[in-house]
């Protein structure tokens, strides 16, 4: 029986590449269904922002996801602005909702990606509201923003889940200790393709 080069090459290419692949313990990434970003740590106050992404989690190429941020999150800093605003865990959601009624929709929804490619950002929220505190009406906005990275097939961030917060600016009515606002255990933004 004759083999011939091509084939040779081809069993020698697999060979290689197998090697390589189990010698450096190379995992290829597989995409999913659902993604998380965890938010757990997290913290964020007035000029300090935050980025955070789901790592080596891929999410499946679809035309249509389910979004949503969920979790608690709790103000640190003693005697500080942000512990008067949240002095114990409190939903994030019910948080922003108790600076403005239903203010906090935007952390949850439908998002319909009709060409079935990535990039895209499901959340892109400027948001702006006077709250009150111990220390008098204090001034609080943010840029929320989460979706999922594109780029060239096949690279790095193709697929990776994102979330941020940046823009952070909290100005209360007199010099006090602002503090942060910081995300607990079990908070995320999960990203689920829609059936």
């Amino acid at each position: 029986m004759k083999t011939t080069q091509s084939y040779l090459s081809g069993i020698f290419g697999f060979g290689a590449c197998l090697v390589a692949t189990l010698g450096l313990g190379i995992t290829p990434l597989i995409a999913s269904n659902s993604v998380t970003v965890s938010l757990a740590g997290a913290h964020f106050t007035n000029g300090q922002s935050i980025f955070l992404d789901s790592g080596s989690a891929r999410l499946d190429p679809a035309t249509a996801y389910t979004f949503e941020v969920v979790g608690s999150c709790h103000g640190t800093g003693k005697h500080s602005v942000m512990i008067s605003v949240a002095p114990k865990s409190i939903s994030f959601k019910a948080l922003l909702n108790s600076f403005k009624p239903k203010s906090a929709k935007f952390l949850s929804g439908t998002y319909l990606n009709t060409a079935g490619k990535f990039p895209f950002q499901a959340i892109d929220k400027p948001y702006s509201r006077v709250i009150s505190t111990s220390a008098g009406p204090v001034s609080f906005s943010a840029t929320f923003t989460g979706g999922v990275y594109g780029g060239p097939v096949g690279g790095p961030d193709v697929g990776k889940v994102y979330f941020n917060i940046t823009n952070v600016s909290i100005v209360p009515p007199a010099p006090v200790t602002i503090g942060a606002l910081e995300f607990d255990p079990g908070a995320k933004l999960v990203i689920t393709v829609k059936p």
